[in-house]
């Protein structure tokens, strides 16, 4: 898997050491974030719309398979969207009137239950979290979640936790405790258990399980609410720079000096993801370039080149909205640089045509970096992704000899994932 990289520094002049260097560092950081939350809001209510394996079950009990869409949670408690196979254009709605249940890829089941929002009694999907003689179900809204406890003797509970405030305290709702253990009462050892049950999905997933396990051992019983675990995914980049930039020297009586030059990347991409937006955006990055400043002097030109040779291990974190065929995301954070070679050879070339050159170890002893970007994510074949990015990097350094240089670079990526 190949990352192929095109980057170009646009560099902004800085005329003083004092302050100007950080107001102008201050306000490329403002107007990349104000940017970003520009573009990557647009995105914030899109949906996955990727038709994964699964089915449903219609009200006379047959099973027809095919993919079913994947969408937002509380998208699906209303209605499906189901194709018999993918090369169908228009797929069919069901709604919870229709048919019993449906189910897809991985562990995903919702049926068609009745539930009261607001004193209005309606068929809703519920998603099921436990299998077994005793299930359960999770009825997802814009606030909080309601629960609904089944048992195959036909009871049917709605789980609700209504904190109210009386008197400007809050009074914590514990109702639905009761509600539990009474509806599982005939499991002696959860009853002499005691202790609190938290209105939370594993908490209550937990207990039911744990219920159907005590009372019911015969009935298998199963979670279906998802793990998380941790999800690495490697790639390999390769890329080039096309660098321009400005510097400053203190010490001379004309300080600002322009430059420009290239470079090459190649490396390794790590995406570390827990959660499943968020992911941690790192690897290591060998990376070759140099640029040249050249400014007169009374005998003639100074021409300052930088040459750098270094590993970047970038250190971002990467939130992709949805995880459908098309998926936008952004990242940022910043790039540590592990120097192996940082030369600056000076030459002086007098007017009398003579070249004086020498060769020292630039030492570093201040540096900023900072990169972020917007990007697509392309997923049309299994297990393989694609990214598309647009990227802002700043480096801001201060050498030893009094000068200081800047550069903005603006990279577009490629990334292809495994």
């Amino acid at each position: 898997m190949w990352t192929i990289l095109l980057h170009k520094n646009l560099v902004f002049q800085v005329n003083s050491k004092s302050s100007n260097s950080g107001n102008q560092m201050t306000r490329s950081f403002i107007f990349l974030c104000v940017s970003l939350c520009c573009i990557a809001g647009a995105p914030l209510t899109a949906q996955t719309g990727e038709y994964v394996r699964g089915g449903y079950v219609s009200l006379s009990g047959d099973t027809t398979h095919g993919y079913i869409q994947d969408r937002l949670k509380v998208s699906q408690s209303n209605a499906f969207m189901f194709k018999a196979d993918l090369a169908q254009t228009s797929p069919q709605q069901f709604s919870p009137e229709q048919v019993h249940s449906f189910f897809y890829d991985p562990n995903f089941s919702y049926r068609s239950l009745p539930i009261t929002i607001e004193e209005k009694t309606e068929l809703k999907f519920l998603r099921q979290l436990v299998t077994g003689y005793a299930g359960l179900y999770e009825y997802n809204t814009v606030s909080d979640p309601v629960y609904v406890l089944t048992k195959a003797s036909g009871e049917v509970v709605q789980l609700e936790k209504r904190d109210r405030i009386e008197d400007g305290q809050l009074k914590s709702d514990k109702g639905y405790e009761g509600l539990i253990r009474y509806t599982l009462r005939d499991c002696e050892s959860l009853i002499l258990r005691g202790g609190r049950i938290e209105f939370t999905q594993g908490a209550l997933t937990s207990y039911v399980r744990r219920y159907n396990q005590c009372a019911h051992p015969e009935t298998a019983t199963q979670s279906l609410t998802i793990p998380r675990r941790l999800l690495v995914n490697f790639g390999v980049l390769a890329g080039k720079d096309f660098i321009k930039s400005i510097a400053n020297n203190y010490n001379a009586a004309q300080p600002v000096s322009k430059g420009n030059g290239d470079g090459i990347q190649a490396g390794l991409l790590v995406h570390l993801s827990y959660f499943e937006n968020l992911a941690f955006r790192t690897g290591v990055v060998y990376h070759r370039f140099e640029f040249t400043q050249q400014t007169p002097y009374s005998l003639g030109t100074l021409i300052h080149i930088n040459q750098f040779e270094q590993l970047d291990i970038p250190l971002n974190l990467r939130y992709q909205f949805g995880k459908g065929k098309v998926s936008p995301y952004f990242f940022g954070g910043t790039k540590i640089p592990v120097y192996l070679k940082k030369d600056l050879i000076t030459q002086r070339v007098k007017l009398i045509g003579e070249v004086e050159n020498t060769t020292v170890d630039m030492e570093i002893y201040k540096s900023f970096r900072f990169n972020g970007g917007i990007g697509t994510r392309l997923k049309f074949i299994p297990g393989t992704n694609v990214d598309l990015s647009l990227e802002y990097e700043q480096i801001n350094g201060e050498l030893n000899d009094a000068r200081h240089f800047e550069t903005n670079a603006i990279l577009v990526s490629l990334a292809v994932l495994f």
